[in-house]
């Protein structure tokens, strides 16, 4: 969720809203000054200041309840997430800025709420009122959200949502203490005792605001990056048997650390991708959109294609929206299939030089690079995906081929500490719709991942069978 989209999507609810409470406030105004004080000769005066200060909080409320439930399709499987703090260890593992964007957004929206309601009625400058209201206005959105199937009911929002409420609640009250001191200015003493007063409002601010300075500056003086297959949730392992045909070293040992040179290279990455794109005889962009470690290219719409960069990586993706099915059946051999990838990687500029011919399933042709084509200092893995179309046009190409340079030698743990791990259930569960049953490992090998500064570290990978399919896990192997 970009600081763009949220922007946008505020200014989408916020137009209709105000336009409704314009007209409700005409109407209601028409009614308290020709019914009320003309007609029926009324004596009591509104507060002008605590009208406007309410219609602004409706208008809030009604953006806040539009952004969380009106911008989501329905049909969203009810679940419950009530493991607290889950979303900091997901965050801090992919270190991804969409996931705490995320979390910031979740505590700021809430802020307004903490502000505005001390300004309408006296009885919010209690901080127990304030954060009753913050807490059951989150309650009640988490709560629809799941009734409705608009969303998980998570407890993190909830914790999140109420931290923003007396974060405001807290900045009111810095304000408020000090315009009331320097209003009410007596002895030095009373002075004194409001600006302490003012002082322990500052502390809630300060110490959500030095906590996720003390995330950055941690992440960003390691080394090495975290990495994003260590799940905050692993496997239910109840559902589970594991059995393993091979021997499982308890010795440790090291292995080498590689990195992609360019990661994270905006510039660099937009100069590559548009040599691939000349390559590809794709149209000039006309726009580009970064989300995440992702650059997506926009077109003119007559062009029908898409293409994107992994600028954490190097690999891209390449679609050709105008490829249609013929009316008559096309029957290509794999040897056809092929040949026609073969030509349009050779006509496009696509090298194939270390790959090897993988598997033809369909119209999938894969590619994967030689795994002995490395060396200590360089490492290229990956695989080539190619689609073939039924009328023999390539519709799509996945490159996925990884180039990195060697770091240095790191120790990791022994194969006998990972499958510890995965007796344990501590891996991503593939799987987890599936119900259950026995896990045989066939073989453990050391595999690659990059981790979220890019670097390419070690992981076990273990291979086995569950249910007569393919089944693997892996384990992060650095110590």
């Amino acid at each position: 969720m970009s600081i763009s989209y949220i922007i946008s999507r505020i200014f989408q609810y916020i137009v209709p809203t105000i336009i409704v409470i314009c007209l409700f406030s005409i109407i209601a105004g028409a009614g308290y000054f020709f019914l009320y004080k003309k007609l029926l000769k009324g004596t009591k005066t509104i507060n002008r200041a605590k009208i406007v200060l309410s219609i602004f909080l409706t208008i809030y409320l009604l953006v806040v309840f539009g952004l969380t439930c009106g911008d989501r399709g329905a049909g969203i499987d009810r679940y419950a997430n009530l493991q607290l703090f889950s979303s900091y260890i997901d965050a801090w593992n992919t270190f991804s800025v969409r996931v705490w964007q995320f979390i910031i957004f979740n505590i700021v929206m809430f802020i307004p709420l903490g502000i505005l309601l001390p300004l309408i009625n006296g009885v919010f400058k209690k901080a127990v009122w304030i954060f009753s209201a913050a807490f059951l206005t989150s309650f009640f959105i988490e709560g629809f959200q799941y009734l409705a199937k608009l969303g998980i009911f998570e407890l993190d929002d909830l914790f999140h949502n109420t931290l923003g409420g007396m974060i405001g609640y807290s900045m009111y009250m810095i304000g408020y203490t000090i315009i009331k001191g320097s209003k009410n200015s007596g002895t030095n003493i009373n002075n004194h005792v409001k600006r302490a007063s003012a002082v322990k409002f500052i502390v809630l601010p300060i110490a959500v605001i030095m906590a996720f300075c003390g995330i950055f500056i941690k992440y960003n003086l390691q080394e090495f990056g975290n990495m994003p297959i260590n799940k905050v949730t692993g496997a239910d392992m109840s559902k589970y048997t594991i059995e393993s045909s091979v021997e499982i070293s308890d010795k440790e040992g090291i292995a080498p650390v590689y990195k992609y040179v360019h990661s994270w290279d905006r510039d660099f990455a937009i100069s590559q991708a548009q040599k691939v794109m000349r390559d590809l005889n794709l149209p000039a962009f006309k726009s580009y959109l970064i989300q995440g470690e992702d650059i997506f290219f926009e077109f003119e719409s007559s062009s029908y294609c898409s293409f994107w960069w992994d600028r954490s990586n190097g690999s891209w993706h390449y679609s050709n929206h105008a490829v249609k099915k013929e009316n008559k059946e096309v029957i290509l051999n794999d040897d056809e299939k092929y040949k026609i990838a073969m030509g349009f990687a050779k006509g496009h500029n696509i090298s194939l030089t270390n790959a090897i011919l993988e598997s033809i399933k369909g119209d999938i042709i894969t590619f994967k690079i030689n795994p002995d084509v490395h060396n200590e200092e360089k490492w290229m893995s990956g695989q080539i995906v190619f689609n073939i179309a039924d009328s023999g046009i390539v519709s799509s190409i996945r490159y996925d081929v990884y180039e990195n340079d060697f770091v240095r030698n790191v120790d990791i743990i022994s194969p006998q500490s990972a499958y510890k791990k995965i007796l344990k259930g501590k891996f991503n569960d593939w799987w987890s719709d599936m119900p259950g049953g026995k896990i045989e490992i066939k073989d453990i090998k050391i595999s690659y991942f990059y981790d979220t500064k890019g670097f390419y570290q070690p992981v076990y990978e273990f291979i086995g069978v569950l249910n007569g399919r393919e089944w693997n896990a892996y384990i992060a192997a650095m110590k």
